[in-house]
């Protein structure tokens, strides 16, 4: 009997200490790792962004004359030669259409510039409405942009531009506002203009597509990262770190222009604020967090 009891005392002196090792036992959330970056003023510049497509700053066609039409013999020329005022291009055969022999015509170039196009080739049949080559001058090159009506009050002929091409991601071109248009295109609502663009290495081919950056004015500007910002029911807002208290506030922001991969805070918080740029969509309102400002986690 004295065993028996032993046994059962036993069982609840086990049971009584697995519950109490369970009350003692408390689980700490992890701090949420997040990323800052301080709001800035900086030089921020209003600039307005069009897109258009390269030209030759003179291009021209070569057609045969007025009253030569016959066989293309001799031709000269490929796409890429460069070219000047009288170089003989290709020879028409008149003798088709004339019955003359050794009646050929010579079409000479009537410009200093580069091939980009022929249209035709040894033994082709032609007649003066035949498209013959192209000649473009590529020293100097255009854009032909079409500008907003919304716009075309701050843009004026001689300003400066700045171009980006697609197939040189990396650099950036100058160029200037050569010409504009007299007239406002009724279907489009655009003012037609041109952008003018030194090329000396013929660095720039006609038919690329560029983007042009036109600079407005600039401005001191409160800026910090556009990624930073939350919307939320058409309301705006940032969390900024507090680093006495390790935790995080979220604060509405009136924001401004956009400049790139910033934009302009008008309202709701100073320079200096560290505003969270990473880790902000998981965090909550004096939230408790880990800086890792230069690690990669978030």
């Amino acid at each position: 009997m004295n065993k028996w009891i032993v046994l059962v005392l036993f069982s609840i002196l086990v049971v009584a200490c697995k519950e109490d090792s369970k009350k003692s036992v408390k689980y700490t959330k992890p701090l949420t790792p997040i990323r800052t970056k301080a709001a800035t003023i900086e030089e921020a510049y209003d600039r307005v962004s069009l897109v258009g497509q390269v030209e030759g700053e003179k291009e021209i066609y070569i057609y045969p004359d007025v009253s030569v039409s016959g066989i293309i013999r001799n031709r000269k020329i490929v796409e890429g030669d460069p070219v000047v005022r009288g170089t003989p291009l290709m020879m028409i055969d008149r003798q088709a259409v004339t019955g003359n022999h050794y009646n050929y015509f010579t079409v000479r170039a009537k410009m200093k510039g580069i091939i980009t196009n022929v249209y035709v080739q040894n033994g082709d049949l032609v007649n003066p409405q035949t498209k013959l080559c192209k000649i473009v001058q590529m020293k100097r090159v255009k854009v032909v942009i079409d500008i907003p009506e919304r716009e075309i009050g701050k843009i004026a002929k001689g300003q400066e531009v700045h171009i980006f091409l697609h197939s040189y991601p990396d650099e950036r071109f100058n160029g200037r506002i050569t010409h504009l248009y007299p007239s406002v295109d009724p279907t489009t609502l655009t003012l037609r203009g041109e952008v003018a663009i030194d090329n000396p290495d013929l660095k720039v081919k006609p038919g690329m597509f560029a983007r042009i950056d036109i600079e407005l004015k600039k401005k001191k500007a409160l800026l910090i990262p556009l990624d930073s910002v939350i919307l939320e029911d058409n309301i705006r807002y940032v969390y900024i770190y507090d680093p006495k208290t390790q935790r995080v506030n979220q604060r509405k922001i009136l924001t401004g222009e956009t400049y790139g991969a910033k934009i302009e805070v008008i309202k709701g918080i100073q320079e200096g604020d560290q505003v969270v740029v990473a880790g902000h969509y998981q965090v909550i309102d004096q939230e408790k967090v880990k800086v890792i400002n230069g690690n990669r986690q978030p």
